[in-house]
């Protein structure tokens, strides 16, 4: 499938291709055979599909929202940027946490790297639905043996009394999540791939974060990204003028394949206008 990047007063397509030039950071945990690629949708905060809809903002306020975040956190943004995660504007990605399958909605963020998501008990004005590890039975604390405690990067690690590990992420504007690391089973909406023990942080704690959790994207070892040891993800982003528009769509994988490629691009950012995805790869995501 080739997709290309185009503009017009109504409607617009912006397509973000992000490799890692260089080698992607080491993951401390083993991951064997990853999908070859895994295709989700993106739901806006602001669409019918989002658990955070609110019909008293019109469709001119959706255009805005998304226009203002696309420059701002797209635009020539380096990695483990301190962002933060908008109340009312942004784009979710649609997971499944646990032998239960506990739906989250969880902002997708490009300048940091860390996958977390709230986790009963937690502190007030968290956004339901929360997720209660006790109803998981394939739900593990984080050992501070087992690789990730004490990690490095954006986000603060560390070993806690009775062997806990601990994590604080801070974003822009004094915003933090914070809690402990856990490791659990991971579905995307719409994939058949189930990612077997993956690391994430189980917030007890979050100040000016209105959002189930948070899905970091960079290159930090503590990601998903380098959990799964792949080192491209890409995502397009469609009518954002319209709040039902509902056809915006992540993709991860080594597959997704860069179309003019300039050799001046710096590592990390790529100005990319198309892409080709293998075509086995694209399956519904109702």
């Amino acid at each position: 499938m080739f997709v290309s990047g185009q503009s017009s007063t109504r409607f617009v397509i912006v397509l973000i291709i992000i490799i890692f030039l260089n080698s992607p950071a080491a993951a401390l945990t083993q991951y064997s055979d990853p999908p070859p690629i895994l295709v989700t949708k993106l739901v806006h905060y602001l669409t019918l599909d989002s658990p955070f809809y609110d019909d008293y903002f019109s469709n001119k306020s959706a255009r805005d929202i998304s226009l203002f975040d696309l420059h701002t956190n797209i635009a020539q943004m380096p990695f483990e940027t301190r962002l933060t995660a908008r109340p009312t504007g942004g784009f979710l990605v649609h997971i499944k946490v646990g032998s239960k399958s506990f739906d989250q909605f969880v902002y997708m963020d490009t300048g940091s790297g860390l996958l977390w998501i709230n986790c009963e008990p937690c502190g007030h004005n968290v956004p339901y639905p929360i997720f209660y590890p006790p109803d998981s039975t394939t739900f593990r604390k984080e050992n501070c043996s087992l690789g990730f405690c004490p990690a490095t990067g954006s986000v603060k690690v560390e070993c806690k009394d009775k062997g806990t590990c601990t994590y604080t992420a801070r974003y822009a504007g004094d915003d933090f999540s914070t809690g402990y690391l856990a490791r659990d089973s991971i579905t995307f909406q719409g994939s058949d791939e189930i990612l077997q023990q993956v690391t994430f942080g189980c917030a007890r704690a979050t100040s000016g974060l209105k959002v189930n959790g948070m899905l970091g994207l960079s290159n930090n070892p503590i990601s998903l990204i380098s959990q799964m040891h792949v080192s491209k993800f890409g995502y397009c982003i469609g009518n954002i003028s319209d709040y039902k528009y509902l056809y915006h769509m992540l993709t991860i994988g080594d597959e997704i394949e860069l179309l003019g490629l300039s050799q001046n691009s710096p590592p990390g950012r790529v100005p990319a206008t198309a892409a080709r995805l293998p075509s086995q790869s694209f399956r519904s995501t109702d």
